[in-house]
Formats: structure tokens, C-alpha cells, sequence
């Protein structure tokens, strides 16, 4: 029997304790179609990463907005996550991801975040429309 895909959206303030706690819950959800520690580490490293951009970049710091990740679950095939703000955005955007990210300097105190996660998935993009800035990541499950 073909299982159908599992979709699910969440929200919170762009605060680091707040979106640790809801990636947190994510990986927890996720883990009952997914049992491969290696992959759910994978998913709580990169939905934190990207919510420690939109902490970090999206918002002034005296007011932060919402950060919102859907995930779809493919079950046996890829789960999708999609991780937007309504905040600045990426000054250079459309990103040229044809590319490899390039690692920032082993000197800098930042900017390793899109390197780490463009590592970690199949699939890498960054869209936006209509004020939203999205960062949708696959991560292939075949083979895993």
C-alpha cells in the first residue's frame, strides 16, 4: 500500500529559544516516519541553521517576525522543508547555486550557515515572492 505524503506548518518568533524549541518538536515529529538517526541529525542541524539566519538577519533585533517551516514528508522518498521569514532577505537573490556555497574564511565568526546546509541535502533553493524569503531544501531518502 502506497503511503501518502504527511505535510505539516508551524510558526514562531524569529528568537533563538523559540525556533530551538520548535526544530526541536519538528525532528521529534519527523521521527515517526523517519528512524535513521544520521538523517534526523542532519534535519535538526540544517532547520537550525536556517532559523539562526532569519534570527540573525531577517529582522531588526527589537522586533523580531515570524518564522515559518512546512515540511512534507514523502515517505520512503524525501522530505522537503521549506523555511521562510518576511523579513530583509538575501541581498543577492536569486543566490547563483549552480556554484558550491564557498566557505567563509576559518577567521570569521559567522557566515557558515548556507555552506553547512548546502551539505547536508539533495536540493537547495532560495525563493522570493510577495515579501516572503524561503529557503527549500530537499533531502533524498532512497539510498539513505
Amino acid at each position: 500500500m502506497k503511503q501518502q505524503p504527511v505535510k505539516f506548518t508551524f510558526c514562531t518568533r524569529a528568537e533563538a529559544q523559540a525556533c530551538r524549541a520548535l526544530v526541536k518538536g519538528i525532528v521529534q515529529v519527523v521521527s515517526q516516519w523517519i528512524v535513521r538517526q544520521q538523517l534526523l541529525d542532519d534535519l535538526d542541524l540544517l532547520l537550525t541553521e536556517a532559523c539562526a539566519n532569519a534570527v540573525r538577519h531577517a529582522y531588526p533585533p527589537d522586533s523580531p517576525g515570524c518564522v515559518e517551516i512546512a515540511v512534507k514528508l514523502l515517505p520512503g522518498k524525501a522530505v522537503v522543508c521549506s523555511i521562510s521569514d518576511w523579513g530583509e532577505g538575501f541581498r543577492q537573490c536569486p543566490l547563483d547555486l549552480q556554484k558550491p556555497i564557498p566557505l567563509c574564511p576559518p577567521e570569521a565568526e559567522s557566515g557558515r550557515g548556507l555552506y553547512i546546509i548546502s551539505n547536508l541535502v539533495d536540493k537547495f533553493a532560495i525563493l522570493q515572492k510577495d515579501n516572503k524569503n524561503t529557503l527549500r531544501v530537499t533531502i533524498n531518502l532512497a539510498g539513505r
